[in-house]
């Protein structure tokens, strides 16, 4: 009778652990396919940012199977299959590999994807801002979301077709020269107080200092602890 009160309390808490298991999947799928669209905009069409998706699909594929095997291995341990929970348990091996793979990829593919991303976004600004509407909306984003001006400063939007576009060659240059030059309004700290001055000078308050590849790789270390966190949660839960 204890022995089968005993067995009886193992199979809830295998299903409790289950249970447990199946919310972390969702939350890894969530997690990924959000970091995926948000990244689906920031990287425009350029080839080199795409190999930061790597590791994404790897994780869109485990939350996936967790979230599949979760629901899977409550079912076994409530009809109590020794075939489903053997399958479940290998699958979860396979799974806890699969994350750990595309973090390790994801820790030293960190300079290819800076300098992708570095590429890709002064590529953006120096000739495709103000003449495809995906440069704009992704640059525009970019500079709001991480308050921040041009790639590595807002002196890369003073030779830019941005301004080309606006002013003649010779009068670009001069401005240039003189650190007076415009940029868009998602560079500004108060966007209302740029519509009456569209031309910036870099010198002054008015716009982000900052360039964006800095602020982003500051975003990205500033947000490692919670990664972290929530990679070794998912490998406690699936141990």
């Amino acid at each position: 009778m204890a022995l089968q009160g005993c067995y009886a309390c193992i199979k809830y808490l295998v299903m409790f652990f289950n249970f447990l298991f199946w919310l972390a999947g969702i939350g890894v799928l969530a997690l990924s396919i959000y970091s995926y669209v948000k990244g689906i905009n920031y990287a425009a069409d350029s080839e080199d940012i795409k190999t930061f998706f790597t590791p994404l699909y790897i994780l869109m594929a485990a939350g996936s199977l967790m979230t599949i095997l979760g629901f899977l291995g409550c079912c076994g341990a409530l009809k109590e299959s020794q075939c489903m929970l053997g399958t479940f348990f290998f699958l979860v091996l396979v799974i806890l590999v699969a994350e750990i793979t595309a973090g390790i990829w994801a820790y030293l593919h960190q300079r290819e994807a800076k300098d992708a991303f570095s590429k890709s976004l002064t590529k953006m600004i120096q000739e495709d801002y103000g003449k495809e509407s995906i440069a704009i909306k992704t640059i525009d984003a970019i500079q709001h979301d991480l308050k921040c001006c041009g790639s590595n400063s807002p002196k890369d939007w003073a030779d830019s077709n941005y301004n080309k576009f606006k002013i003649n060659k010779i009068t670009t240059d001069l401005l240039a020269s003189t650190g007076v030059y415009e940029v868009p309004t998602s560079c500004c700290r108060t966007p209302e107080n740029c519509v009456n001055t569209p031309v910036a000078n870099v010198f002054g308050e008015s716009i982000y200092k900052k360039g964006c590849v800095e602020a982003m790789e500051e975003f990205v270390k500033s947000n490692m602890k919670i990664i972290a966190g929530v990679g070794i949660g998912l490998g406690v839960i699936q141990l």
